[in-house]
Parts: C-alpha cells; sequence; structure tokens
C-alpha cells in the first residue's frame, strides 16, 4: 500500500522481434526516449520506496540505449532485472547488462510465440531445448535467468511440464505464469 511497494514495471519500448498470440506490440515501432525513462523511474521512486525495476516492452533488449537505461536505475541504487524472449540476446550485450548492473532475466518463451529460431509449431516440451541454450547462455554471463510462460486454454494441459521442466533445471531460479483469455470467444 501507498509507498511500501517495492516494485515497479518500465516499458521501454514498443516494438518486438517476435510475435505473441497474446501480444500486440510487435505491431509497433516505438522507443521510449531515455531522458522519459528516467523520469518515469525518478517518479515511481518518489512514490514508493522501490528496491526493484523490471523492463519490459515490446523487447527491451532493442531499445539502443539499455545499457544506460541499466546504469540509471543501478545509480540510484534500486535493482534491476529485465523481461525477455531471448531472441537477441548473446555473450556481448548479457555482458554489457550485467555490467551496467542488471541482476536477472525473466525468459519469456512458448508455444503461441512466433520466433525465427523456432520453426513450425512446438509444444511446451519440445520448446525446452532452446530455454535450456539460453536459459544457460543468461546464467554464464553471471545473471539470473527466471522462466516466463503464457498460458492458454489450448496449452494449459502442458503446464506440469513446464513445472518439471524448471524444477529439473539448475539454470532456472523461478517459474512465472501468466495466462491469456481469449475474450473475442466470450463477447461471441
Amino acid at each position: 500500500e501507498g509507498k511500501d511497494v517495492p516494485h515497479v514495471v518500465i516499458e521501454v519500448n514498443q516494438k518486438c522481434n517476435i510475435s505473441c498470440t497474446a501480444c500486440y506490440k510487435d505491431k509497433y515501432n516505438y522507443t521510449k526516449p531515455f531522458e522519459e525513462i528516467c523520469k518515469e523511474i525518478d517518479y515511481a521512486a518518489s512514490k514508493r520506496n522501490l528496491s526493484m525495476v523490471t523492463l519490459a516492452g515490446g523487447e527491451p533488449s532493442l531499445h539502443p540505449e539499455l545499457v544506460k537505461v541499466i546504469n540509471y536505475v543501478r545509480s540510484k541504487g534500486i535493482g534491476i532485472r529485465m523481461l525477455s524472449n531471448g531472441y537477441a540476446l548473446n555473450e556481448k550485450n548479457l555482458g554489457e547488462y550485467k555490467n551496467a548492473g542488471l541482476s536477472e532475466v525473466f525468459l519469456h518463451i512458448d508455444s503461441l510465440q512466433k520466433r525465427g529460431d523456432v520453426h513450425g509449431l512446438k509444444s511446451e516440451k519440445e520448446l525446452n531445448g532452446l530455454r535450456t541454450k539460453i536459459s544457460r547462455l543468461v546464467v554464464n554471463s553471471g545473471l539470473i535467468c527466471s522462466a516466463v510462460i503464457t498460458l492458454y486454454q489450448k496449452s494449459l494441459e502442458e503446464l506440469p511440464e513446464v513445472v518439471d521442466f524448471v524444477f529439473k533445471n539448475k539454470d532456472i531460479t523461478r517459474l512465472l505464469v501468466t495466462c491469456c483469455t481469449d475474450f473475442d470467444a466470450i463477447v461471441q
């Protein structure tokens, strides 16, 4: 309540390098200016006792000044993590993010994404190889890696397999599950 909320999510852009069934942000090409992001962080810090900022988007790694954003948050003494689909992550940029002060990457990979690194429809279980590959890259960069999955009616029965994978994967610290409801189907 009030200033006791220790966390804020800041969207740094509305552009993305993949397409998710539940998301509209790949349809925009907006990158928030660095100065505007700093104003949002300062405002949030003035209203809350912040201990953590999570950067989101679109895909935050597409922001050309992401390292500056991370540095700015850390200069305020606030922890920082990022939600990412992992598609553009590599040793170089992860090292830069780590050196700037990023502590954790929430890696969002699920079966209803259209990705350039996955061909054809895959079940959640079939995506575990990609999750393993990218989570290992994140952890080898000195960052904490957590997994994110969006559940849909058609993938709900696959949740136990994802949970089992996360429990068995030493590189993944936690699992964040979001749920998507097809409102068009409800309204019709």
